[in-house]
């Protein structure tokens, strides 16, 4: 088996002896668990990511954790919550060209070479999240590679009636986030077009679909027809 712990995050010291446990007895090729989301400006506050109750585990084939791939998030999009049976993913590899996106487009790849994953979110990893990861002076281009992973999800699987729909919503939520970063720290202003054209083009799925909130159906209305009231709704309200 093979894990990936970040520089400056730490691990329970029971984690892998959990995770390779649980794949060994469901004979499962990923194994992941919960984490803590540690926050560097506030000692006292922590975040727990979890979806599965307490030291409850869950089974589930390549095809869902494909999905949840797409989906991606701290849970799923992450490699240091895992570990993987490294005879499945040994052809796998770190790309350069995946920028800040290299762990999604690496599960992304593993999803493709696995038969099952087990889940048990009880959290054992610590992701320090770094105050200046919240600041305009570290919003920069590299915010885009997310986008580019997600577009790139929506090629893959152009074909796939079940997992375009997913892929499509997955890439809306990606650039919204991202437009929300130029609008709020007046960075990267030329790709504002970018990611405003590529949310438009998916307006008919957002606007007929139920999958999509109320809300995202309004900032896409009010992108569609102007954007500059929906760039000053944003900065007011933070509507994002």
């Amino acid at each position: 088996y093979i894990g990936f712990v970040d520089s400056d995050d730490w691990i329970e010291p029971d984690m892998y002896e959990i995770l390779i446990k649980n794949a060994v007895d469901n004979n499962a090729d990923i194994s992941r668990c919960g984490i803590y989301v540690e926050h560097e400006d506030e000692e006292s506050k922590r975040d727990i990511f979890s979806n599965v109750n307490m030291n409850m585990r869950q089974v589930v084939d390549d095809r869902r954790f494909l999905c949840d791939v797409i989906r991606g998030g701290y849970l799923s999009g992450v490699v240091w919550n895992k570990v993987y049976n490294f005879s499945k993913i040994k052809s796998c590899r770190f790309m350069t060209s995946d920028g800040q996106s290299e762990d999604i487009m690496f599960n992304n790849r593993v999803a493709n070479k696995i038969s099952s994953c087990v889940y048990e979110d009880n959290p054992k990893y610590h992701y320090l999240k770094r105050l200046g990861a919240l600041t305009g002076s570290e919003f920069n281009y590299n915010a885009f590679s997310i986008v580019e992973a997600k577009e790139h999800f929506l090629e893959q699987y152009a074909s796939d009636k079940e997992l375009y729909p997913l892929c499509v919503y997955s890439y809306v939520e990606s650039a919204f986030t991202v437009l929300s970063g130029v609008i709020e720290w007046q960075r990267c202003l030329d790709r504002y077009d970018y990611l405003r054209n590529g949310i438009l083009r998916f307006k008919r799925q957002i606007f007929t679909q139920k999958e999509y909130s109320w809300r995202c159906k309004l900032k896409t209305f009010l992108l569609w027809i102007s954007p500059k009231l929906y760039n000053k709704i944003l900065t007011k309200i933070k509507f994002s």
